[in-house]
C-alpha cells in the first residue's frame, strides 16, 4: 500500500504535493483541498495499468557541484542581458509550461537545480529541457 507524506508548504501557486516514500507517485492539489489519495497497493494489484507499471526509480536533484555551475552559467548570462526580467505573462507561461513536467519537484528543477519560481523571471534564463521558448535577447539590447 502507499504510504503518504505531506503535504509540502504550498509552492509559488498555492499548491501542496503529498508524496508515497515507498514508489514515490506524487499526487498535488490546491492548498486547503482534500486530496484524493490512492490506497491501492505500490505498483500491483490495481485496474489502472499505468499503477501495475514498475515504481519510478526516484530522480534526485543534480549534485551541488553541478549545481553551482549551473547557477554561475545562469547568472553571467542574465548579467550579459542586463539582468532583464519577462513580463507577467511570460512568467506564467513559464510556470505552467514546468506545472506538468516530471521532473518538477515542487518548485524546483531535478535537471538543473535550480528554483522555478527565481529561473522564470529572468529573460535569459533557458530550461534545461527546451520547454520555455527561446528569449530574443538580441532585439533587447542597447546599442
Amino acid at each position: 500500500m502507499h504510504t503518504w507524506e505531506g503535504p509540502t508548504p504550498p509552492d509559488e501557486r498555492g499548491r501542496v504535493t503529498y508524496r508515497c516514500t515507498r514508489c514515490g507517485l506524487t499526487v498535488t492539489v490546491s492548498s486547503g483541498e482534500t486530496p484524493s489519495l490512492p490506497q491501492t497497493p505500490c505498483g500491483e494489484g490495481s485496474a489502472d495499468p499505468a499503477a501495475s507499471a514498475p515504481a519510478p526509480v526516484a530522480e534526485q536533484f543534480p549534485s551541488l557541484a553541478r549545481q553551482a555551475w549551473s547557477l554561475v552559467r545562469s547568472l553571467a548570462d542574465f548579467i550579459a542581458d542586463g539582468c532583464q526580467t519577462v513580463d507577467a505573462t511570460e512568467y506564467r507561461r513559464r510556470l505552467e509550461a514546468c506545472d506538468p513536467c516530471e521532473s518538477r519537484r515542487d518548485n524546483r528543477c531535478l535537471k538543473c537545480g535550480c528554483s522555478l519560481s527565481l529561473k522564470a523571471r529572468g529573460r535569459a534564463f533557458t530550461c534545461p529541457l527546451g520547454k520555455w521558448p527561446s528569449p530574443d535577447l538580441q532585439e533587447h539590447h542597447q546599442p
